[in-house]
């Protein structure tokens, strides 16, 4: 479930993208110090780090468009039986 509010999270932000970047600068940075290797090849690569999974609350706005969201799809799914 985590992961799905992340990821709904993510998808739904509409609001400054400066805090996007500063969590995925943040994630990174982590990623870093647990993967550190010497090798140059793999550093500038993003995707060891920020995944949209990890994504905390953001803010009221965006939790409420969270599962405003979640609520359409489930009853959009759930419409979908006899």
């Amino acid at each position: 479930m985590y992961e799905l509010f992340s990821w709904v999270r993510f998808v739904e932000y509409d609001e400054n993208m400066t805090l996007i970047m500063e969590y995925q600068g943040r994630a990174m940075q982590q990623a870093k110090r647990r993967y550190h290797d010497d090798s140059d090849s793999d550093e500038d690569d993003p995707s060891k780090g920020f995944k949209a999974k990890d994504l905390p609350p953001l803010s009221i706005k965006n939790e409420i468009k969270v599962l405003e969201r979640i609520g359409f799809e489930a009853k959009t799914l759930y419409d979908g039986y006899a």
